[in-house]
């Protein structure tokens, strides 16, 4: 059971991450792609990554910072950059 507390602390944080930044996320894929869907799997990609790396984060203040760090630096938008995806 003690291995079970840091888990759900890690699920409820990252919960709190999509509900706080999901539109300003999507708002801003949107700005880099002008493509909804497009914007929409770059959001889901984004908190993909995060998931994975979410130890990463040290500050819990630099969450949003960290979080557009993650969507500029995603492999569809640079896609998206090279004109592979219309």
């Amino acid at each position: 059971m003690a291995e079970e507390k840091p888990m759900q602390d890690k699920h409820r944080f990252f919960e709190q991450l999509v509900s706080a930044y999901a539109n300003d996320l999507y708002r801003y894929a949107f700005w880099l792609c002008k493509q909804p869907p497009l914007a929409e799997d770059l959001v889901q990609e984004t908190f993909a990554r995060a998931w994975k790396s979410i130890e990463s984060l040290k500050d819990e203040k630099a969450a949003k910072a960290w979080l557009k760090m993650i969507i500029t630096t995603s492999p569809l938008k640079n896609l998206k950059r090279a004109s592979f995806i219309s």
